[in-house]
């Protein structure tokens, strides 16, 4: 058996990893991209979010997803990227095996030496086990990202990805195409924000239980002047609010009413002035 599955070096009893890998290719001449990973994916075609996955497998299995790619495509140069995560411990939501990814592209196998990987610096290992069913916490750093990755800036410096032997847990695994759709995403707006305070100041922001502060922090009455635009924000087509940090660095706390039961992602553009 050719070696398929990929990943940085020696991360396979890594818990709560993630990692990027970047392929830059000098064609256009590409369709069909299949890709799998244990556990999750973000896929990138020249920075754009061409998908995410995989569909949930089991012990036993894996899926391959299967993507259509021309409508990223533009004519010369083009950049295949991945940020792959894996908190490698089984929960309620999937067994993985170790941190890895399989690809193809044009039904080609890739090889290692074809991609730059790098564990993501930004996101923090070291964060709670959140509970059993879900797994660990998430605790970002988004100053660390680093900057035009998915374009294929910057990758110079990253190691080339290593071959998964087959020996690894990870060829134990079945690794079959997906046999249901991909996901529909929808996009909606929230229709109103009760909850407008004002908490006390952070001074370390080092700490990975963000859950322990977010229970437990005291919220107080938020002057009005500390928010313009707020409720224009909720209803207009290109929405924009400012918000203005207390005098002795106090923070503000919204929460979102989105008045339906959803499962999905937040999206929030922010810009500190």
């Amino acid at each position: 058996m050719d070696n398929f599955w990929l990943a940085p070096a020696n991360i396979d009893k890594d818990k709560n990893c993630y990692f990027r890998a970047v392929r830059v290719l000098n064609t256009d001449k590409l369709s069909t991209v299949k890709i799998a990973a244990e556990s999750y994916y973000i896929f990138y075609v020249n920075g754009h979010i061409a998908g995410r996955g995989p569909v949930r497998g089991t012990r036993r299995r894996n899926y391959l997803d299967s993507y259509e790619i021309s409508a990223f495509l533009r004519p010369g140069k083009n950049v295949i990227a991945l940020l792959v995560y894996c908190m490698n411990i089984p929960t309620f939501i999937n067994s993985p095996s170790q941190p890895a990814f399989s690809i193809e592209l044009n039904g080609r196998r890739q090889a290692p030496e074809d991609w730059r990987v790098s564990v993501a610096a930004d996101w923090r290992k070291d964060t709670p086990l959140y509970t059993k069913q879900t797994g660990f916490a998430e605790w970002r750093d988004l100053r660390l990202e680093p900057e035009g990755w998915a374009l294929g800036q910057g990758i110079e410096q990253w190691d080339y990805a290593a071959a998964v032997t087959v020996s690894q847990k990870i060829y134990s695994k079945e690794l079959v195409p997906r046999d249901v759709p991909l996901l529909q995403e929808s996009v909606f707006k929230p229709v109103d924000i009760p909850v407008r305070a004002s908490v006390a100041r952070i001074d370390d922001l080092s700490s990975p239980d963000i859950s322990e502060r977010l229970t437990h922090e005291k919220h107080q009455p938020l002057p009005h002047e500390r928010l313009h635009g707020l409720d224009e924000w909720l209803v207009g087509d290109e929405p924009e609010a400012v918000l203005f940090p207390g005098a002795d660095g106090e923070g503000i706390v919204l929460v979102f009413d989105f008045d339906v039961e959803i499962i999905g992602r937040l999206e929030l553009e922010l810009t500190g002035g």
